[in-house]
């Protein structure tokens, strides 16, 4: 009987492992513009990993600094030899009967996020405006983006007036919950 107890327990958990409500993705594209060098750089990655928790609408990203490729060169050589990650923690701030994200059909929602970026080992909080769209047919539920600006300064670096400011945007896609 205990065996019998203790394997009805280990499927259920099981079971729950596939009911969560979360989606993660690796595949996130993020675009960062900014001066470098005294040279107008753009510089991007497609290796955003994001996880959003549907339930409590929050989300999280990370960014290997060695995955972003630029223009220029002498950056290129500085990105690829860093190990540290980007990360943000963070709540989509949206106005709805409830605190979920919406992944079924729903007119555009643009709505503020509150969070955490940390850069350079030093955390700040930040407050940007994001764009969740949904996108009709196959698994896709929705495309998830946002903008913001941020001073390199503000996370210990010691950049001067010109180069010190970045703007990082981001897109990714996320599909409906497993139980949709």
């Amino acid at each position: 009987m205990k065996k019998s107890l203790t394997i009805l327990v280990l499927l259920l958990l099981c079971l729950k492992g596939y009911s969560q409500p979360y989606y993660r993705t690796d595949m996130g594209a993020i675009t960062i513009t900014g001066i470098f060098n005294g040279a107008s750089t753009h510089a991007e990655s497609k290796h955003l990993n994001l996880q959003v928790n549907y339930d409590n609408a929050t989300f999280n990203m990370q960014l290997p600094v060695s995955s972003i490729v630029s223009n220029n060169d002498s950056l290129n050589i500085i990105l690829k030899e860093t190990i540290d990650q980007i990360g943000f923690t963070g709540r989509m701030n949206m106005k709805m009967d409830v605190i979920s994200v919406p992944t079924k059909n729903h007119p555009k929602q643009i709505f503020p996020i509150e969070g955490v970026l940390v850069l350079n080992k030093k955390g700040n909080p930040i407050q940007f405006t994001a764009i969740l769209e949904h996108i009709n047919g196959s698994k896709t539920s929705c495309m998830l983006s946002g903008r913001f600006t941020i001073d390199l300064n503000d996370f210990g670096w010691n950049f001067n007036s010109n180069e010190r400011v970045i703007t990082i945007q981001f897109v990714d896609i996320i599909l409906g919950k497993y139980s949709e």
